[in-house]
């Protein structure tokens, strides 16, 4: 659904017929050229990829693809070491004002302990970054309106 609205927009738009656009496998690289991609967008995605290895082997062929000075953008990545404050927010917006806050803290650990999706430490792009051999720097962003980098390398 996604892709062919996009396809739709570059069709009508004239600044965009150079795009091109392909459904496959995250990880699946095969037939683009090293160099070819000044950058490579893996947005609102990370969550729902299957694991970890799965992750790095995507950094990993993005990187392969892009040319000198490209910029890999891995977007809206749920935040593991943020992850217990994310459900101890929910549960107290859910909360009416008679709820005590070891029952909030109660249903956030439920909530955690029941997690299901990809949720990765900054930490874990730094290390993926040290690993690959082409230079590259890591800027890692919070999201808000004020968001800054918080660790580069």
């Amino acid at each position: 659904m996604a892709l062919r609205r996009v396809r739709e927009l570059c069709r009508t738009r004239n600044d965009l017929s150079h795009v091109e656009l392909l459904h496959r496998e995250a990880d699946n690289f095969t037939g683009l050229e090293p160099g070819a991609f000044d950058t490579v967008v893996v947005n609102s995605v990370a969550q729902y990829l299957p694991s970890m290895g799965y992750l790095s082997r995507v950094l990993t062929g993005a990187l392969g693809v892009l040319a000198a000075g490209g910029r890999v953008l891995v977007g809206d990545v749920r935040s593991l070491p943020l992850l217990g404050a994310y459900h101890a927010e929910v549960q107290l917006h859910r909360s009416g004002e008679t709820v005590t806050v070891e029952e909030v803290g109660r249903r956030a650990r439920e909530e955690l302990e029941r997690e299901k999706e990809l949720v990765i430490g900054p930490a874990f792009f730094e290390f993926a970054m040290a690993r690959d051999p082409r230079e590259a720097a890591v800027d890692i962003l919070l999201s808000g309106a004020s968001a800054q980098p918080v660790s580069h390398r």
